[in-house]
């Protein structure tokens, strides 16, 4: 009992002293934080006599403001190719006698949005609250996003296919100034994955969002160019094999004095039928292969017999000629072989990894060379990836799948006329700037719109060396394109 009262009273004294201990530290606690307290509220009072300093009084009656204070360079190009007269001749859509905006202008103030990375009707209110843009045009007003939205709801299978008019029309003329080449197509498919209930949203291939409903966007681009020549929305359970009306739809819109050389095409497009149509068309083609079970036997039997050709430590190449089960002849076959890297580098592998690809080809370059003109393909991937980031490609907001289909076709308009805009004026150095870039750094700056006499107009620009010069060469250039035009008018005259 002695034992554990001495126990009992050694433990209190501890917690006592704990105790005591504890308190003092929260009085120097307390103290420091008093300290900091004090330190802050004398910030915070430095803070709000600077900010009180600093502050402006705002005032919301500027109107002749702009966030894009370089529109009026687009708008000119417009004028120079007739983009405006284009949209007029082609649309036919009606709107009620009453109505205020023409289905042209509302297309053509559509274009404009596109083009500055405006995609969603929400969000194009920008413009009508933009009073320097409205200067710009010459507007004393601008639609709300409900016409648009009616607009859209008006089109039919007939505006799609003046839309397409319009696309292959803006091809044509910027064919026509540039004068005839050779070109080859390059075609690919993407995923644009569906947030709603949209008509003819199906469930498919879509690596990104496994299971769920998607649309699928074919593309087929000019290499040389990066434009589209043709467009097609399906369903996301659209089957890529035999697509003779897409190809078909590639020759129609190619420009006349455009020569067809050869197209491009990854594993999707791989069968006899699409070959056969290419074949036909006289022209050349690199289509990756699908690695079906002759594909792999013939894998097997280059390995048995170590008919290899190393290009370095990493590739081999070899080629074969034959044909599959249900072709009704043999064609060449470039297989490449690529070592893959261990997956732990720190502990070696008893057999190396390989990975193969196989391609198809009506050339008779050496292997190599297939190999590395297929790899120019992949530049059409960056061509719908400017479609998406830069102009909404990627986005299917309206319900009825024909809405959307319109909607990808304007997107088209927009991206091909900003790559004319950016061949025909731009200085050499940013030619291939991406559209992000173009509306970031030089479209869209933020400027003042006042009167200079005489019915001119002038912009003014915050200080900006680097973009004073560009503007000074698009200016230049934009003067030599308008006499290459007239000349280009004048010989046709005579």
């Amino acid at each position: 009992k002695q034992q554990k009262e001495v126990c009992n009273l050694m433990i209190t004294q501890k917690i006592e002293s704990s105790q005591v201990i504890n308190q003092t530290k929260d009085r120097r606690l307390r103290r420091e934080r008093r300290i900091d307290i004090l330190a802050e509220r004398r910030r915070l009072k430095k803070a709000m006599k600077e900010a009180k300093r600093r502050s402006m009084i705002v005032d919301f009656d500027n109107i002749t403001v702009t966030s894009h204070g370089n529109i009026q360079l687009l708008e000119s190009f417009k004028l120079a190719i007739g983009f405006k007269d284009l949209l007029e001749e082609c649309i036919s859509l009606q709107k009620g006698s009453n109505s205020i905006y023409s289905a042209s202008m509302l297309l053509d103030c559509l274009t404009d949005a596109l083009t500055l990375g405006i995609s969603r009707f929400d969000h194009i209110e920008v413009l009508k609250n933009d009073p320097g843009y409205l200067l710009t045009k010459g507007f004393g007003r601008f639609a709300d996003e409900s016409t648009f939205r009616n607009l859209f709801a008006a089109m039919d299978g007939g505006t799609l296919e003046e839309l397409e008019v319009i696309s292959v029309a803006l091809l044509n003329k910027r064919a026509s100034f540039e004068g005839p080449k050779s070109v080859w197509i390059d075609i690919d498919d993407t995923i644009i994955t569906l947030y709603g209930d949209q008509e003819n949203g199906e469930i498919g291939y879509n690596p990104k969002k496994r299971g769920r409903k998607s649309y699928r966007l074919r593309v087929a681009t000019i290499h040389s160019t990066k434009e589209v020549v043709a467009m097609e929305l399906l369903g996301g359970n659209a089957s890529p094999h035999g697509i003779d009306g897409f190809f078909e739809k590639i020759m129609n819109n190619l420009p006349e004095n455009y020569v067809l050389e050869g197209i491009r095409a990854d594993s999707g497009f791989f069968s006899e039928a699409n070959l056969t149509w290419i074949e036909d068309q006289e022209a050349d083609y690199y289509v990756k292969a699908k690695k079906n079970a002759v594909i792999k036997r013939a894998i097997e039997i280059l390995n048995e017999d170590n008919c290899w050709e190393e290009l370095d430590d990493t590739y081999s190449i070899a080629e074969l000629r034959f044909p599959l089960k249900t072709w009704n002849f043999a064609r060449r076959f470039v297989f490449i072989k690529e070592k893959m890297p261990p997956k732990n580098e720190k502990q070696l592998e008893l057999f190396p990894t390989y990975k193969y690809q196989v391609i198809v080809t009506k050339s008779e370059l050496p292997a190599v060379e297939v190999w590395r003109e297929y790899n120019k393909r992949c530049d059409i991937e960056n061509c719908i990836k400017e479609l998406q980031y830069g102009f909404g490609g990627d986005e299917a907001s309206q319900k009825v799948f024909l809405k959307n289909a319109c909607f990808a076709m304007c997107k088209v308009i927009a991206y091909n006329l900003t790559l004319w805009f950016k061949s025909a004026l731009l200085p050499e150095e940013i030619k291939s700037c991406q559209a992000k870039t173009l509306q970031r750094k030089i479209i869209s700056v933020p400027g003042n719109i006042v009167n200079v006499g005489g019915g001119k107009k002038r912009v003014r620009l915050a200080p900006n060396q680097w973009l004073e010069g560009v503007v000074q060469v698009i200016k230049e250039n934009l003067k030599l394109f308008f006499t290459a035009l007239l000349e280009r008018a004048t010989i046709e005259l005579i």
